[in-house]
């Protein structure tokens, strides 16, 4: 009778490369997802902190257009505890703004709100006006020697805005330079402090700059 034989066993032990391979393919196709979520959450957040910012860019700026309007209607009532806002500052030495005793912008009452139309922000921007009394541009004093009766008044806006959160301040500043009648009360401040260069007859020197909230 013919031999036959034996069928090769069902149980050969297989090595298994296809499975450590479509494992390897798996965890570097989670990493790469993993990775896009990173950069798109990233890319989410850059973009929300930059409207935030414009945000409390738009509403400084319209406070410190509001700040130029009240001081070009009129001479405000200012004194020494920046009540309302308007304060009393003679030489910008000792600028009320950043003053901590003071607080301006934390205590009620010695800072003014503008109303504006942005939906967006948490709180009202803030304002403040510091008068810093006599101004004169170079020229005039030139042509004007000796004479103490300075022909323009000085004047600091500070602005605090806020953004869609409250951790995304902008504080904006200008100088708003008006021609008026002289105060003799009122001394001149060192021409060396201020904008020295400015033109006599400009009514408006608007040096406006971004600072960081303290």
């Amino acid at each position: 009778m013919p031999q036959h034989s034996p069928p090769p066993p069902f149980d050969t032990p297989q090595q298994g490369s296809v499975l450590v391979i479509a494992l390897i393919l798996l965890l570097a196709l989670s990493w790469l997802g993993v990775g896009a979520l990173r950069q798109s959450a990233l890319e989410e957040n850059m973009v929300r902190n930059s409207r935030d910012r414009q945000l409390a860019l738009l509403a400084a700026e319209s406070a410190l257009l509001a700040g130029e309007r009240i001081v070009a209607a009129g001479h405000p009532t200012f004194d020494a505890q920046c009540s309302n806002g308007f304060c009393t500052q003679g030489c910008p030495s000792n600028p009320r703004w950043s003053d901590s005793a003071l607080d301006v912008w934390n205590q009620p009452g010695r800072h003014q709100t503008a109303s504006i139309a942005l939906q967006s922000t948490p709180a009202s921007p803030q304002l403040i006006i510091e008068d810093l009394c006599e101004y004169a541009s170079t020229s005039w004093r030139a042509s004007n020697p000796g004479n103490s009766d300075l022909p323009q008044r000085a004047y600091r806006i500070t602005a605090l805005g806020s953004g869609g959160t409250s951790t995304a301040r902008v504080l904006l500043q200008s100088i708003y330079v008006v021609t008026r009648v002289v105060d003799p009360a009122c001394a001149p401040c060192d021409p060396t402090s201020l904008a020295a260069n400015a033109p006599a007859s400009l009514p408006l020197l608007h040096l406006a700059m971004a600072r960081s909230q303290p």
